[in-house]
């Protein structure tokens, strides 16, 4: 029995700039894979096996009909997994592909052509053969988009608790497939939530959704069990969502929460000036340090950054990354002009 896990990526230039997007680079890069190593030759330490055997685990890029290029990995399993098992396993998928065998392909391919991926683990696919059941008529308009069908079958007394193959509710197939005004009717009435905000609610600015979410009363602060165990603020910080970080803020978000990797919500925001003040605004704690050693205020003052694991002192990325934290620098210096140094 095969399991696959997938992922979009983006494909970007190490020394900074737009996205890749040319169709004879993309197709360049259809069909490779990392040689040597797979995936499961890691699972000893994580806790994902229980009772099934699980090998295989490559890694592998796929260039789709939509023209978007995507990381697989494919694991063959002794026996159909459980929902916690198959949970587990996405959660050690996406941790490699950032800082394991991922880490090391950038590393090839920086070498090689100066290039780089951006994993979306937050838009992860997973499919295990054998588990495809037959869908009820509300389990096919949730997955067609098709609002009217969806209320019309509800207001009819189909099954709110009914669950899929991978033990998710109609809900989280609402989220999966995208469809947010369907997810959202379906938590209005009265279906059966996770005791948390999904990451493809923020990553796929599904407002309505949230805002369901809200006034169902969810934790603004509870995450996923997953490899990053990072709040919805996060999410919203890392992708420039002003008004969802609003909604998430007023309903009681921690601004200052740190993840595991020691990132807070104002080190997600670097990119997005709008989000950043909103979170200084907010209260953010700027004397937070990471992983690194480092708080936002040295980070953004920083005289060099690092990408693909290089320090940039000079040149065009360096320049561009001056310029890119200009904003943030100006911010800081409104709300915080005593932590500023001096030039």
């Amino acid at each position: 029995m095969k399991v696959f896990v997938r992922a979009p990526t983006t494909l970007l230039p190490e020394e900074g700039g737009e996205p890749i997007r040319e169709a004879t680079v993309l197709q360049s890069l259809d069909g490779r894979r990392h040689e040597g190593s797979l995936l499961s030759d890691y699972l000893g330490d994580f806790d994902v096996k229980g009772d099934a055997d699980i090998g295989g685990g490559t890694f592998a890029l796929r260039l789709r009909d939509d023209g978007r290029l995507w990381v697989e990995s494919e694991y063959e399993v002794s026996s159909r997994l459980s929902a916690d098992q198959l949970d587990s396993l996405v959660r050690f998928t996406r941790g490699q592909w950032q800082e394991g065998i991922g880490e090391s392909f950038n590393g090839a391919l920086g070498d090689e052509h100066g290039w780089f991926l951006r994993f979306h683990g937050d838009e992860t696919e997973t499919i295990q053969e054998g588990t495809e059941k037959k869908r009820s008529k509300l389990w096919s308009a949730i997955r067609k988009g098709d609002l009217a069908a969806v209320t019309r079958l509800v207001e009819q007394g189909e099954d709110l608790d009914a669950t899929n193959a991978k033990q998710k509710g109609v809900v989280e197939n609402a989220i999966d497939e995208r469809h947010d005004q369907v997810a959202a009717y379906l938590i209005r009435a009265g279906a059966p939530t996770p005791p948390y905000v999904p990451q493809p609610v923020i990553a796929c600015a599904m407002s309505e959704t949230l805002s369901a979410f809200i006034d169902r009363g969810v934790d603004a602060n509870a995450s996923a069990d997953d490899w990053f165990a990072r709040p919805p603020l996060f999410w919203a910080a890392n992708r420039g969502e002003v008004e969802m970080a609003k909604l998430l803020i007023e309903a009681g978000a921690d601004v200052d929460y740190k993840d595991p990797n020691g990132h807070t919500a104002l080190m997600m925001a670097d990119r997005h000036p709008a989000v950043f003040e909103l979170l200084l605004q907010a209260g953010a704690d700027i004397g937070q340090k990471g992983l690194d050693d480092k708080n936002i205020v040295e980070l953004v003052f920083a005289e060099s950054f690092e990408r693909a694991g290089r320090e940039i002192t000079e040149g065009p990325a360096f320049d561009e990354w001056r310029e890119q934290m200009q904003p943030f620098r100006a911010l800081l210096s409104k709300y915080h002009p005593e932590a500023v140094p001096v030039a």
